[in-house]
């Protein structure tokens, strides 16, 4: 009886206030807003109230989950409740019960956090989570596609935005897309076989067609001093450097489809190496033009800016691109004659730093390397910080197949979409709750995306390695 009188009584305010019934719980999410009850009864306009933004309490990955791989939902607040339940979204039946595992206060968010465990629920379909007195999660996917379709809407998000890049944004993404390739070229291919046109050569994967549209965008522009950028870019010796570094690195990748074209993009890119060599000596940027170029053409001067910039006695403070993690895997991997001594030492210094990231990742509640960022001191500099860290691993996972490195990043892509204390996924549209804001919106930043979408080349490989 006293829940009859109560649903009553809550019919009746929603008459009074106007409102024939409470928008649905996820249809007020899709917006990346949580809708709020009017503030007034609809008798005394002058009088507001200040109204509080409700939060979900529990997280989850909003994209999914595949069905082999762990999945972890993270509850926020002391919760007081020891089970949940793992609802069919389409059934409304209980398909998973579990215990809720109390972890401690995460420092950055200010919240106690506790995990709830349904790794073994491995049947394709739509779910959310949720638990007496906390509520439910938003609603998530268990499938096979699920890490394909991320990969697809990065992709889509670039090819979009690829007439809107400059100079150095195109460069970048171009270094991260054929770095991936290179790297994890099944992936790359099996990923993106559906974007294959009829009238394209089945032979050229869609990657590298991509990619030659944009290298013939930049060779377009390229100066007769070999600059390129114009009066655009700040720093023309830097962007010179950088065209000189992708454009020597898709020559050798492209070589074996289109000679004459490779052999144009090496004249370039040498064109632009003697413009910015002067003026950019010593940089991140020099230093992956130079390891691509010596990868291309085992000429000595390359391989001597190579050993100068390695034997410095501290590297300088990379650029706001920090390029030298893609100088660093061009020249482990080179087939021409290296030196043996900085190799080793190269190798030893860059997994130090990915172990770091590593321990990092495993203390903190959140499983990210940083801090959990609250709402007000969320910034794109630190989803930006945090990609580039996962570029690391992803470049070393590849020199030092590791799963736990694999385990990292698959936490980080759970945190990136929605596994965090703004419960939002930081790809537009992908989710029932994600980000608005372009300044955090990952998907309208070309060099997040394609940091991304490299992070996610070396998750999917984990996975199809999996599955052989």
């Amino acid at each position: 009886m006293k829940r009859t009188c109560s649903l009553c009584l809550v019919l009746i305010i929603l008459l009074l206030s106007g409102c024939g019934r409470h928008p649905d719980f996820w249809e007020s999410a899709e917006s990346g807003e949580v809708s709020a009850m009017p503030d007034t009864l609809g008798e005394s306009g002058s009088i507001s109230y200040p109204v509080v933004k409700s939060r979900v309490n529990i997280l989850v990955d909003q994209a999914g989950y595949r069905p082999g791989g762990r999945k972890v939902a993270i509850f926020c607040g002391e919760t007081g409740q020891t089970q949940f339940r793992v609802i069919d979204r389409e059934t409304e039946n209980v398909v998973f019960t579990g215990r809720i595992e109390e972890k401690g206060m995460d420092q950055a968010s200010g919240e106690y956090i506790s995990y709830g465990i349904f790794t073994e629920l491995n049947v394709e379909g739509t779910y959310y989570v949720e638990a007496d007195g906390i509520g439910r999660s938003f609603p998530f996917e268990i499938g096979k596609e699920v890490y394909g379709e991320v990969f697809q809407k990065l992709y889509g998000a670039l090819e979009q935005s690829s007439n809107r890049w400059n100079v150095e944004q195109n460069g970048y993404v171009l270094v991260n897309l054929l770095t991936a390739y290179e790297l994890y070229q099944p992936v790359c291919v099996y990923a993106l076989a559906g974007n294959q046109e009829e009238n394209q050569a089945e032979e050229l994967p869609v990657l590298l067609s991509f990619v030659k549209i944009q290298m013939e965008k930049l060779l377009n522009g390229q100066m007769e001093d070999g600059s390129v950028g114009g009066n655009q870019i700040r720093d023309r010796a830097s962007a010179s450097m950088l065209f000189a570094g992708v454009a020597g690195q898709f020559a050798r990748v492209y070589k074996e489809y289109d000679a004459a074209f490779a052999a144009r993009c090496q004249k370039a890119a040498e064109s632009a190496w003697r413009f910015a060599e002067r003026d950019d000596a010593g940089t991140d940027e020099s230093y992956f033009a130079a390891a691509q170029l010596f990868r291309l053409t085992g000429n000595a001067k390359y391989r001597k800016a190579i050993t100068d910039y390695l034997n410095q006695e501290e590297r300088p403070e990379p650029g706001s691109l920090d390029m030298a993690i893609y100088g660093d895997v061009t020249y482990l991997m080179t087939e021409k004659r290296v030196d043996v001594e900085l190799c080793r030492s190269l190798m030893a210094e860059r997994m130090s730093e990915v172990e770091g990231i590593a321990e990092q990742s495993h203390r903190s509640l959140y499983q990210i390397a940083g801090e959990s960022a609250s709402e007000a001191e969320n910034t794109s500099g630190e989803v930006g910080k945090m990609l580039q860290q996962m570029v690391k691993l992803a470049v070393i996972d590849y020199v030092i197949t590791n799963h736990e490195y694999a385990t990292v990043m698959e936490n980080h892509l759970h945190y990136l979409l929605g596994r965090n204390p703004q419960a939002v996924s930081y790809l537009n549209g992908l989710g029932d709750s994600f980000q608005t804001d372009s300044r955090q919106d990952i998907l309208r930043s070309p060099e997040r995306s394609a940091q991304l979408l490299f992070m996610m080349s070396a998750v999917i490989n984990h996975e199809m390695d999996g599955q052989q």
